[in-house]
């Protein structure tokens, strides 16, 4: 018993490392693993990761979900959460701003009016109505007035991870999905940013949890410090 008591006060409860649930909008996955190795250089929270759709993990929040962080490709639904008293509002913070891309394997560069050609069956799109990116998609093809054309074309993925798996395994001849899981692409092409609303990733702190001193620390990492510069890196701005 003796030798337990030494162990506690050597070691404090709060020198343990926290746990941290962070709900993640699908296309920053492809950091996961950066944004682990670089964080947990100076802290030693344990992290978990939860990816999907922002609209998703939107809902999962409202349901009731062990969030801490929620890190959204849409500020539209963080705002929505803080005015449910679900997120806390003075935790708001655009952190990043997304592109969106093109990318049709084996095919070299493509511009979007080149998708209405007949080789071009089925394209890939997040779907809009809960992924920011499939928003965003959308638009652009509103604006560029070929939406209608595309009807019988567009393959929706639940988010922009499985729009591209579509055509990864050539289930589709094109997606037009997150620049950030298309920046190492050959042939990936940027979509003009005119086309459509600003995409503005914005995290917020879930207002239920209990880690909220861990969540504004990555928070403010991913904002302000390592974690902004691994965003310029994966084709955020």
């Amino acid at each position: 018993m003796r030798w337990l008591a030494a162990i506690v006060l050597c070691f404090p409860w709060t020198a343990l490392p926290c746990s941290l649930t962070i709900a993640a909008a699908s296309d920053l996955a492809p950091l996961r693993d950066r944004f682990l190795q670089q964080f947990q250089k100076t802290n030693i929270c344990q992290i978990v990761f939860t990816f999907s759709s922002s609209g998703q993990l939107a809902t999962q929040i409202e349901q009731g979900a062990p969030f801490d962080l929620y890190l959204s490709a849409s500020e539209d639904f963080v705002r929505k959460l803080a005015t449910r008293s679900l997120i806390e509002p003075e935790s708001i913070v655009v952190f990043a701003r997304g592109r969106l891309g093109i990318w049709a394997p084996g095919r070299g560069s493509v511009r979007l009016e080149e998708l209405t050609q007949p080789n071009y069956k089925k394209i890939a799109i997040a779907n809009p109505a809960h992924a920011p990116y499939g928003m965003a998609a959308r638009q652009a093809l509103e604006a560029a007035g070929l939406w209608d054309r595309f009807a019988d074309k567009l393959v929706l993925g639940e988010n922009v991870r499985q729009a591209l798996q579509f055509a990864e395994t050539e289930n589709v001849d094109a997606v037009i999905t997150a620049w950030s899981l298309l920046a190492t692409k050959p042939g990936a092409s940027l979509i003009d940013a005119k086309l459509h609303k600003e995409i503005r990733q914005t995290l917020g702190i879930v207002r239920s949890s209990k880690n909220k001193a861990a969540a504004k620390e990555f928070a403010d990492w991913l904002s302000n410090g390592d974690g902004r510069k691994l965003l310029l890196t994966a084709g955020f701005y």
